[in-house]
């Protein structure tokens, strides 16, 4: 298996200035910080891993430019785990035991992460800025992760309310990826609709290659709205081949369908599709900052939904370093992470962690896809 280093150096600051780190405090050395991540870099998610790792390398980096904290180095290790859960626990755990880490940081995929669940508690090692929103992750509260998303039953709620509230839909179609990842929002949709108003439901795989019955399925119900619940690769296939039908229904998506990566595959087919999003978008003045850090580290790095939670996931470890006071370890990165308050990335609403919530951000927007941009509908 393949290891992808990826370290940029950044210092971590104390209040009260740092002692040596015990020697059983694994991936805290008198010079580094070691983190990890596992991410679907060879799968159908690869284009979108490849811009979370880019976005957290480019934060880290940014740290160190700016002379960092105290002589400490962040060591950021990306692993493959080709968006399989088995791999993605067997990636983990080497991680932990052979590699030694403080934490995980940014790691991405619903599957992946509800994989790695029991690991992360039974190692107690903390998992921070999940890029992943299954409920399962957040609730009950497990004292070792710490989200940056809402949970995917909530996406469902939001998107439910804006399609019959605001769309005015009757008739309501739903296409949702046939996973944790798809079905969680799906769940939360149909908690806040009920049944009468969803006529069609079809489902799809993350890496399908033809959408014509699901699309056929969804005409055939004569719907209001098409509901669009996955990640970029399928929905753009299902918008194109609804297109190339000459069906044009309105279609509302997940906010997933944000990143430049989802214009990209879909082209004109996206046209007029409005989108939930609980992360900024490029243009918005509250992500310049960012966008400087992410074109100072690598010009051909886009700004978008992806990019930006690997700089969001680097950010929330960050600032709680920063609080801790003493020697780094584990009882103190949590301690700190549950003192964040209305902790302002630019990214998402303002982040509040505590003792029994570890949930991150909760609010959204909506935009809709106009000449190849979005624009802004409804702001969070």
């Amino acid at each position: 298996m393949k290891i992808i280093r990826n370290t940029a150096a950044a210092m971590l600051v104390t209040a009260l200035g740092i002692g040596a780190a015990p020697a059983e405090q694994k991936g805290v050395t008198d010079d580094t910080v070691t983190v990890g991540a596992f991410l679907p870099i060879q799968s159908g998610l690869a284009a979108g891993a490849a811009q979370v790792r880019g976005g957290g390398n480019a934060y880290f980096d940014h740290i160190n430019k700016q002379g960092g904290v105290n002589g400490r180095k962040i060591e950021w290790i990306t692993e493959n785990d080709s968006y399989n859960p088995q791999e993605a626990v067997s990636v983990a755990r080497s991680m932990i035991d052979r590699t030694g880490i403080l934490a995980f940081v940014g790691t991405l995929g619903t599957v992946t992460n509800l994989a790695v669940l029991p690991l992360i508690e039974q190692k107690k090692v903390p998992l921070i800025g999940a890029i992943a929103g299954h409920p399962d992750l957040l609730e009950p509260t497990s004292p070792y992760v710490f989200g940056i998303l809402p949970s995917g039953d909530k996406v469902g709620a939001k998107m439910a309310r804006y399609v019959r509230d605001d769309l005015n839909a009757q008739r309501i179609a739903v296409a949702y990826q046939n996973d944790p990842f798809g079905k969680s929002p799906l769940e939360g949709l149909t908690a806040e609709l009920g049944e009468d108003q969803i006529v069609a439901e079809v489902s799809f795989e993350p890496g399908d290659i033809d959408l014509t019955g699901q699309v056929t399925a969804l005409q055939n119900a004569d719907p209001d709205v098409v509901v669009l619940l996955g990640i970029a690769k399928p929905l753009a296939l299902l918008l194109k081949t609804a297109a190339q039908r000459g069906w044009s229904p309105k279609f509302v998506a997940h906010p997933l369908a944000t990143d430049p990566i989802f214009a990209e595959l879909g082209g004109d087919a996206i046209e007029g599709t409005d989108v939930i999003y609980m992360v900024s978008l490029p243009d918005s003045e509250k992500v310049a900052s960012v966008n400087e850090i992410l074109n100072a580290y690598d010009p051909d790095l886009r700004p978008g939904y992806f990019a930006y939670q690997g700089v969001a996931a680097a950010m929330v470890f960050v600032q709680a370093l920063e609080r801790i006071e003493g020697e780094i370890t584990t009882d103190a990165l949590l301690a700190s992470l549950e003192q964040t308050r209305d902790f302002e990335t630019g990214i998402y609403a303002p982040i509040s962690y505590s003792k029994d919530d570890h949930a991150g951000a909760d609010r959204f927007g909506i935009a809709t896809w106009k000449n190849g941009k979005l624009e802004v509908r409804q702001s969070w």
